[in-house]
């Protein structure tokens, strides 16, 4: 079968993700979204894919709007509430971005990621003021997650990651470890 031009857009976004620019992996994505040939199937992957852009490219209001869009049209997909949880993180609200990630950690039992930065979220909530301003930790990999099956399950990074060592909760008065992607 012949891909529609929308699948063509979401992959050509994919492949500026992949070089690293940003700004056109949302043009692409946003091209794809307004595209006709754009089904109910493709278009919470197009958000989940343009929500990660946006909060890479210093937009997390933008990210969290996309984010929210992709939980709505797919409920029960746990990458679109890991996408809302690390833009309401970015964004400072960090109760909101809690119980995201819980969602997402619900929906996805085997994620070690997903109950993780619900736990820093939660952390950071208890802290004076809410944790203070965003920053912190973002799940922005793109991957190919237009199969018509739902594969919720976490995708490798395209990037090489550090290597990371076990979160354990959070002992006050020590501040929490980073979260980094594993």
């Amino acid at each position: 079968p012949q891909m529609s031009s929308a699948s063509r857009l979401k992959g050509e976004g994919a492949s500026h993700w992949a070089a690293g620019r940003v700004d056109d992996a949302i043009s692409s994505w946003t091209r794809a979204i307004n595209h006709p040939t754009c089904d109910e199937e493709l278009l919470p992957v197009l958000y989940s894919n343009r929500s990660a852009a946006y909060l890479k490219a210093g937009r997390p209001q933008d990210a969290a709007n996309d984010a929210e869009s992709a939980c709505h049209m797919r409920p029960t997909w746990a990458k679109g509430f890991a996408r809302h949880g690390a833009a309401l993180i970015s964004l400072g609200r960090f109760p909101a971005a809690a119980t995201a990630y819980g969602r997402a950690a619900e929906l996805d039992p085997s994620s070690r990621e997903y109950p993780r930065a619900a736990a820093d979220a939660r952390y950071r909530a208890s802290q004076p003021g809410g944790g203070g301003g965003g920053g912190g930790y973002h799940h922005v990999s793109v991957a190919d997650d237009s199969s018509s099956s739902l594969d919720i399950s976490p995708k490798p990074l395209s990037r090489p990651s550090r290597p990371s060592q076990p979160l354990q909760p959070p002992q006050p008065p020590q501040p929490p470890q980073p979260l980094r992607p594993p």
